[in-house]
């Protein structure tokens, strides 16, 4: 028979730990928050070993009396909510007083907080030491203003968590994105990161969001769309990145609601529907925007750790993003169309022209000689292109036409060279180096895979603290954003280091091909000739390597109706 026992106080605060500080970037979140909460200007963040060993956040806020400083630690006690209404008008960053009685639980914590003295350098304060929750000393301290919290060997007391913790370079990173989102969340603040006694952000008190953006992710927003849109109850404003800087994943996408940065999946939607058909369709837009709301309006308890929020009205709030967006973006207001309409009038649709090409614009595309030839099914001649699908007409059928999906096939070619190309895979030197300008934590990551780069072919070396030369990249590259293709490459690491050689070529190859410039719309008859022709000298394969139909047959057709 089992019987109902209550928990002791000290495995309480280590459970409930777990749910507030479950990495070292959630300590530093919970500690920037606080400090921010407390009206803070300067923020300083020092960490050694990912966190694991020392994570010291100075702020020059509004500091804490005695009592205060020691009633801090204790679980739920908070200067920020008074009482159960007060959740429905939140403004701070926390508020459900846990942060600090969690990281005491788990963790050696000195604390010195002084309250602000008018013309006062240094005053009176207290310096209180905690170790695994028990508090060792309360003592009197002269400090400057504001609060000091250093967190020695976290997770020394959770032996599990600390064993599951993942690597100290993996918890530098979420630092990093850590702080450069909550830098970006308060421009009017200004933030420095000390990353194992190297300074990886200095972010200097900015006027507006904007600047904020364009200072510390630099190249997508350099020539970025300034969003700035008002009205009673909803405010929304910040930059989006044009349309050629989307990306295959999301990581350039920064929101915040209320000042909080949140991960709302409604809203990087809206954002891509503003956008219409300029972003292709499996490609996100990078954008920086701060949306205001009512509080009342909006649940932020949802999430432990306050990532995700819910809208009390989710369709409003999803359509006047999409319509803020599109604006900003073509300077009128766009349609909205239910996800489940299925069917557009036919003016709708674009007419059917022949795609030409610009003059003197050159082929982007080559391939190997050496490539294995199938049995090809005729030569052919491509009359049109619409969107992604050529219409070629065949000599011996004139009768005919193919459809051919071009990403679909150059997805298929592609596949073909890598998996027939040696495991060592050559590399192209370039005429002109690439320069590639990275944040602080992209240039540490980079670093990282230097040699998983030269495996593929790639020849970079490092020019500054956060820039890079491409001195030559893989064969199969020719055509591709290469500076597109690194981003992907960083945050996918694993993409790289894949040891199943078919598995590395399918995801390869599809990513070449979602970053390919000519395969950008509209595509053009030289750039549909060059891929007809590799895909002939390939073999024609009726198959994409992920099983999709590369092309297909009409027949009887009585062309003149058409051309």
């Amino acid at each position: 028979m089992h019987r109902i026992f209550h928990l002791d106080s000290l495995t309480i605060d280590k459970i409930a730990a777990g749910e507030v500080i479950d990495v070292p970037a959630s300590c530093v979140k919970e500690l920037v928050e606080n400090a921010l909460d407390a009206g803070a200007e300067d923020i300083l963040i020092e960490v050694q070993l990912g966190g694991r060993e020392l994570i010291r956040v100075k702020d020059t806020g509004c500091g804490m009396c005695r009592e205060d400083a020691v009633a801090s630690i204790e679980r739920h006690a908070t200067s920020k909510i008074r009482c159960v209404e007060d959740l429905e008008k939140l403004c701070s960053m926390g508020f459900r007083g846990e942060a600090l009685a969690s990281i005491v639980a788990i963790s050696r914590v000195r604390m010195t907080t002084a309250e602000k003295r008018e013309d006062a350098c240094v005053c009176d304060g207290t310096t209180l030491v905690v170790e695994g929750g028990e508090v060792k000393s309360v003592a009197d301290a002269k400090a400057l203003p504001g609060t000091t919290v250093e967190v020695k060997d976290l997770f020394y007391n959770v032996p599990a968590r600390r064993k599951f913790l993942k690597s100290p370079s993996k918890d530098t990173h979420d630092i990093i994105k850590t702080v450069t989102c909550l830098a970006l969340a308060s421009p009017q603040v200004s933030f420095r990161l000390i990353v194992d006694d190297k300074e990886v952000i200095a972010a200097k008190k900015s006027p507006s969001v904007v600047l904020r953006a364009q200072s510390m992710l630099k190249q997508p927003f350099e020539n970025g769309i300034v969003i700035d849109y008002q009205q009673q109850g909803f405010s929304l404003c910040g930059i989006i990145a044009e349309p050629q800087g989307a990306k295959t994943n999301r990581t350039g996408q920064y929101l915040f609601v209320n000042g909080r940065y949140v991960v709302s999946l409604p809203i990087s939607y809206a954002v891509k529907s503003g956008f219409g058909t300029s972003v292709e369709q499996n490609k996100h837009p990078q954008f920086v925007l701060h949306l205001t709301l009512d509080p009342a309006t909006i649940d932020i308890n949802v999430h432990p750790q306050k990532r995700e929020i819910r809208f009390a009205d989710e369709e409003w709030v999803r359509s006047l993003v999409q319509e803020t967006v599109s604006e900003a973006m073509f300077g009128k207001r766009s349609f909205y169309f239910p996800k489940n309409q299925e069917q557009e009038t036919r003016d709708e649709w674009p007419d059917l022209p022949q795609s030409m090409p610009s003059e003197g614009q050159e082929e982007l595309f080559s391939f190997s000689e050496a490539r294995p030839q199938g049995a090809p099914q005729g030569a052919g001649d491509v009359l049109a292109v619409l969107g992604q699908i050529a219409l070629i007409r065949k000599t011996e059928r004139p009768d005919s036409l193919v459809l051919l999906d071009l990403k679909r096939a150059m997805k298929a070619i592609l596949f073909q060279e890598l998996m027939s190309a040696p495991k060592s895979s050559t590399a192209e030197v370039l005429l002109v180096p690439i320069t590639v300008e990275c944040t602080q934590d992209e240039a540490l990551i980079l670093s990282s895979m230097l040699s998983d780069f030269e495996a593929e072919g790639f020849l970079i070396r490092m020019f500054g603290s956060a820039s890079f030369l491409i001195e030559a990249v893989p064969h199969a590259l020719q055509g591709v954003d290469v500076k597109a293709f690194i981003g992907e490459a960083l945050h996918s690491p694993l993409l790289l280091r894949e040891k199943n050689r078919e598995s590395k070529a399918l995801r390869l190859a599809s990513l070449y091909v979602s970053l390919m410039k000519n395969l950008s719309p509209p595509i053009s008859l030289e750039t549909a000739r060059a891929i007809y022709k590799a895909y002939e000298a390939g073999g024609c394969p009726q198959l994409s390597p992920d099983g999709l139909s590369c092309a297909s047959s009409l027949t009887d057709l009585h062309l003149k109706d058409f051309f």
